[in-house]
């Protein structure tokens, strides 16, 4: 089993950007909402922070199992696709 991408599918950044921004607007709200909830703000950065990273390593983690699931170059080798004559 193959965990490295092909050529074409490795050149594909924009779904890894969209992750970045979805982490990023999460990590905000975040920051807003404790922030008007009147957390420390050495706590709201904490959380802020580890929010960002988590939210960011679920989606590039997603983000890549996808384009792996969906790439031509790995569906050659892929069982469930051979047909039996």
């Amino acid at each position: 089993m193959q965990l490295s991408l092909c050529g074409s599918c490795r050149r594909r950044y924009w779904p890894y950007v969209m992750g970045l921004f979805v982490s990023g607007v999460s990590a905000y709200l975040t920051w807003l909402t404790l922030d008007v909830a009147g957390i420390d703000h050495r706590s709201n950065e904490k959380w802020t922070v580890s929010l960002f990273f988590g939210i960011l390593a679920c989606t590039w983690t997603y983000t890549y199992t996808c384009i792996r699931r969906h790439c031509r170059s790995h569906r050659v080798h892929d069982p469930a696709e051979i047909v039996d004559s």
